[in-house]
């Protein structure tokens, strides 16, 4: 499989270059791609945690996340399925981290990974069908199990589709919106001590982040 990657890789690579700052050494897919966080989102979503111990990276597919958040934190856990991905995700990681070492699980969620996790970062699967679905029920891991296991987390950042309306917000979590250039990407959900974080959007626009609270100043 990795080798089949390599016919494709120059043209997903052209179009990471917005995303990442080492595109032209990293691996992808193209699913992957379209679903991962850039890198500056990634540390700017990191910087909501207050923890800085220790974090479990659920489906952190490429790991454009798990740039972020291994910036926050001294150990990150991750949990992703595909072996694919894990294969993909340990390159990619090296590139930015060298001599770090990320404790990676091939495994699919189940209860103890999230009962046992006082800090999450969960980034469900929104192409599970192949095409890219807006509703909260396509998501997977089910979020609706999800939500059934994280009673006891801290702090814990759902990522879900930016078409996911404020209405929708599960009961104990806020809603954080993410913009690039001024398109939405994302919607996170912010439970456990993160609920109170007083932002509500965050804008990247021309290389800088910008949010409810720290707008740009005009003469």
């Amino acid at each position: 499989p990795l080798i089949g990657l390599v016919s494709e890789q120059s043209e997903l690579r052209k179009k990471a270059i917005k995303k990442f700052k080492l595109s032209s050494q990293m691996i992808f897919t193209r699913k992957g791609l379209e679903q991962s966080t850039s890198e500056d989102l990634a540390l700017f979503t990191a910087s909501l945690f207050n923890a800085t111990d220790e974090v479990l990276d659920v489906c952190s597919g490429i790991g454009g996340n798990t740039i972020g958040l291994q910036n926050k934190f001294g150990k990150v856990t991750t949990i992703e399925p595909e072996s694919l991905l894990n294969a993909i995700h340990e390159h990619n990681l090296k590139l930015y981290y060298p001599c770090i070492k990320i404790n990676r699980m091939i495994s699919t969620l189940d209860q103890n990974h999230l009962l046992n996790s006082p800090f999450l970062f969960i980034d469900p699967d929104r192409r599970t069908a192949g095409k890219k679905s807006y509703t909260i029920s396509d998501h997977s891991p089910d979020i609706d199990f999800i939500l059934k296991n994280i009673n006891q987390a801290k702090e814990v950042i759902i990522k879900l589709s930016p078409m996911v309306n404020v209405d929708q917000t599960a009961v104990g979590f806020t809603s954080l919106y993410l913009a690039e250039e001024m398109e939405l990407k994302q919607n996170l959900w912010l439970g456990g001590i993160l609920k109170n974080t007083p932002i509500t959007y965050a804008i990247l626009y021309n290389g800088k982040i910008f949010d409810s609270l720290h707008l740009p100043s005009y003469q």
